[in-house]
């Protein structure tokens, strides 16, 4: 787990909720990364880099659940439904 940085700790924020959030975000955005780096140097096409960084988002989400991402999400913004 993350720790809680200076403006986290401010806010009240729950910093287990935004570890597990970054987690997931940092998540994402690596598989993004190394999808767009494959179509860019040949070894999968464009069609095939985006739907492979859809497959690994959609096990993401399966994994940690659309209901618990967007709570995570909505928290970490100060969005109260």
């Amino acid at each position: 787990m993350r720790p809680c940085n200076n403006v986290q700790r401010i806010r009240g924020l729950d910093c287990a909720r935004i570890s597990a959030h970054a987690s997931a975000l940092e998540y994402l955005q690596n598989s993004l990364d190394t999808h767009l780096s494959e179509a860019m140097t040949g070894q999968k096409t464009a069609q095939e880099a985006l739907d492979a960084t859809a497959e690994d988002w959609k096990k993401t989400t399966d994994t940690l659940g659309l209901d618990s991402q967007l709570k995570i999400y909505q928290e970490a913004i100060g969005y109260t439904p």
